[in-house]
């Protein structure tokens, strides 16, 4: 996070960074998604798909810039350099909630009815599957756990910056509300990586470099010991 109580500047990158990597991040949920159902339903090649996913996720968000030829500037709002809200309900104050909406809540929530209703077509495609039979089950039921995790941990981590932002619709939230939205943010891609990334060969991988290392330590114990009896 910029430290954007350094000055003017600092404000400005921080809010267009918050802008450009919170729709980013939202958009690659979408496809996150849209893969999963490509390769169960279609078994396409999701390859041929990356360079609209590149485009999208990564080109559109930049023209979150566009809203500063209304605004102005970003300004600190509720412990973030963004999209600033007056405290009087006003035009201004409409048209920044406006704003706000088509920069992050709305895409967030039009990604989440997504995310849920591919998830739940996937989930009833894998129950009624030749994967779902007894001596296959135990994988089915993990994709399965992980296809319900993935939507709960989106909301959960991302519901404090939600509530937040509803609560200063009416009054300005406690600085605590602000940190718990600041660690809800920070932890959704890490509860995702282990959701997603933490596979049977990764575990196992790790597991092997564990104890490497502590074979390699033991080893080392028993050098040391015999240099001192020698």
């Amino acid at each position: 996070m910029m430290p954007y109580v350094y000055g003017y500047e600092y404000c400005q990158i921080q809010g267009y960074l918050l802008s450009y990597f919170g729709l980013s991040s939202i958009l690659w949920c979408a496809f996150i998604a849209h893969a999963i159902s490509l390769t169960i339903f279609h078994q396409k090649d999701i390859t041929l798909y990356e360079w609209k996913y590149l485009f999208i996720g990564f080109v559109l968000p930049l023209l979150t810039f566009l809203v500063l030829f209304d605004i102005k500037e970003y300004q600190i709002s509720l412990g973030w350099c963004w999209i600033r809200q007056t405290g009087k309900v006003n035009e201004e104050f409409y048209i920044q909630i406006f704003y706000r909406m088509i920069c992050y809540y709305i895409p967030l929530t039009i990604v989440l009815i997504y995310i849920f209703i591919q998830h739940f077509r996937v989930i009833a495609h894998i129950k009624r599957s030749e994967i779902f039979k007894m001596e296959t089950r135990k994988l089915g039921q993990a994709m399965i756990m992980k296809l319900k995790l993935y939507p709960l941990v989106m909301i959960g981590c991302l519901f404090p910056v939600i509530l937040i932002r509803l609560m200063s619709l009416r009054e300005t939230p406690g600085w605590y509300f602000t940190l718990l939205g600041g660690i809800g943010i920070g932890l959704n891609g890490f509860f995702n990586s282990i959701i997603y990334g933490l596979t049977q060969e990764v575990k196992h991988e790790l597991s092997r470099s564990i104890f490497k290392h502590k074979d390699n330590e033991l080893l080392t114990i028993d050098d040391q010991s015999e240099n001192i009896l020698e």
